[in-house]
């Protein structure tokens, strides 16, 4: 096996047949044809039949672009779909790698984002031992549920071998229920790593600042793969509380080494295997430790010695306790002043427009023709698009759009948002931002209570086992962020969690 970008243009082992595995974009096929291209130039008989797979869909605009070099053409014998669609990140969290399905529903309203929803949930339903309950809230959830109603009485899908596991429920939710959370910056420990850094699409984080094995400093890109059992104490920490847990596991490491120079003599085989067992257990994680110390302090140090970073916390948990109200924010002004990253200004402004409602016109007017000075009418062009969504908009919009107004206030009034304290407790569900409960978590929070009355349910026509191994199946249509999956994790369910989104 060899990774596309990386391997040459003839293996050194013999063999007849070669097959490529790809992923379903333009990108992906260029390559492909580039590749193609040079074992052509090397001028020698290829008699090697070459085979494409395409993850997860051969679309016609795929076929058709391979299709148009006619010498790379004749090389490829098949051209295939591999319907994979969903990806584990972590045991408990799933994706499609569907990165823009918000924009492509709610700009060119692309209903086929939704089928590869349900497909791919009906995929993860194959699995198990009995067809589940399906519950929804929202509209795009509303036709998953649909098409998902249609696939199981499909006569080739009835006769489908099924799975082991024992999925209960399947709750699927739409973004559009809560669009305001993603605008605020994460406060967790992955949450900010994704934020500052940013995680790729298998999980991985590539930085400068990784320290080597030999004690080092990093002073090249490098990949890792946070997995290991320290990412995963930390990861739905608040990012105040990550120092503490990092001192005590240091202690820890620390103290296990002390009890390994003391250990006694080792006379069996057997004690020498548990000996040099603990030994490497022990360097590796301090090598962790180190790990997560550099990107801990790379974190803090964005966010405390950072002004604007700094300030970014602040102002946003004002935005949406109604500090600031609808005029225009000072602090906002003074990133376009800056030419600050327009992404970020716009989460801004996008974060007060669905908390009010709307802007008010002055407001929304001052904002728009800062912008346009300072950024130009190249970064215009995303303004114009998140206000087609519905996130930037005036009180009283020109442009109409299909879905009804966002409203924050009255929301988090009905749902009790807005914890009391300040989060500090690390198991409250409030904790991952500060104190707010995102409108979506708290949705699901108050159906998990219930018993799910205030959804939508089609019921399953099985008996369903409900035991210690019941999964309940969480699927967010448009995104979830790390920081939301913290929140998932704290909340009390009376089964397994899995959280499946189209995109992290």
């Amino acid at each position: 096996m060899y990774d596309l970008n990386e391997c040459g243009i003839v293996s050194s082992i013999e063999h007849t047949r070669v097959v490529y595995v790809i992923s379903s974009t333009f990108t992906a096929i260029m390559k492909l044809i580039a590749h193609l291209n040079s074992i052509r130039t090397l001028r020698f008989t290829d008699d090697r039949s070459h085979h494409v797979l395409i993850v997860p869909e051969a679309t016609l605009a795929l076929r058709e672009r391979l299709q148009q070099n006619r010498e790379v053409a004749s090389m490829i014998v098949s051209v295939e779909s591999l319907p994979i669609r969903v990806y584990p990140l972590y045991e408990d969290l799933f994706t499609l790698l569907m990165d823009n399905t918000p924009a492509k529903l709610l700009l060119n309203n692309d209903w086929t984002e939704l089928y590869k929803c349900a497909s791919a949930l009906r995929q993860l339903e194959l699995l198990a031992l009995s067809l589940p309950n399906i519950r929804c809230k929202g509209k795009w959830s509303a036709q998953i549920a649909e098409m998902m109603k249609k696939m199981r009485n499909d006569v080739n899908e009835t006769s489908a071998i099924r799975g082991k596991w024992n999925i209960t429920d399947i709750v699927i939710i739409d973004r559009w229920i809560d669009p305001l959370t993603p605008m605020l910056t994460q406060h967790t420990y992955a949450g900010l790593i994704d934020e500052i850094i940013t995680f790729g699409p298998s999980g991985n984080l590539t930085a400068n600042f990784f320290p080597k094995k030999d004690g080092s400093e990093g002073d090249i890109p490098t990949t890792r793969s946070l997995r290991d059992e320290i990412f995963l104490q930390l990861r739905d920490l608040h990012i105040r509380n990550v120092g503490k847990c990092i001192v005590q596991t240091v202690g820890e490491v620390r103290d296990e080494k002390k009890i390994l120079k003391e250990y006694p003599s080792m006379e069996s085989m057997a004690e020498r295997k548990v000996f040099v067992r603990r030994v490497v257990e022990a360097e590796e994680k301090e090598f962790n430790t180190r790990i997560h110390t550099a990107i801990a302090e790379h974190l803090m140090g964005a966010v405390r010695d950072d002004r604007q970073m700094s300030k970014f916390l602040e102002v946003e948990m004002n935005i949406i306790r109604g500090v600031y109200g609808e005029r225009v924010i000072p602090f906002v002004e003074e990133l376009m002043y800056d030419a600050f990253q327009p992404s970020r200004v716009l989460r801004l402004i996008a974060l007060q427009s669905l908390t009010y409602g709307g802007l008010k016109p002055t407001t929304y007017g001052t904002y728009l023709r800062l912008f346009v000075q300072t950024y130009g009418a190249y970064e215009t062009a995303l303004w114009i698009k998140l206000q087609l969504m519905g996130l930037i908009y005036e009180k009283q919009p020109r442009i109409k759009c299909n879905y009804a107004p966002f409203e924050f206030q009255l929301s988090t009034k009905r749902l009790g948002c807005f914890a009391e304290s300040d989060g500090n407790d690390e198991k409250a569900v409030s904790s991952a931002y500060s104190g707010y409960i995102p409108i979506l978590i708290r949705h699901i929070e108050l159906g998990v209570s219930n018993e799910w009355k205030d959804w939508a349910t089609v019921s399953s026509p099985d008996q369903l086992c409900l035991d210690s191994n019941s999964t309940t199946l969480i699927f967010v249509v448009g995104g979830i962020t790390l920081a939301e999956v913290a929140c998932l994790r704290r909340i009390r369910f009376p089964a397994h969690v899995i959280v499946v989104s189209s995109c992290i």
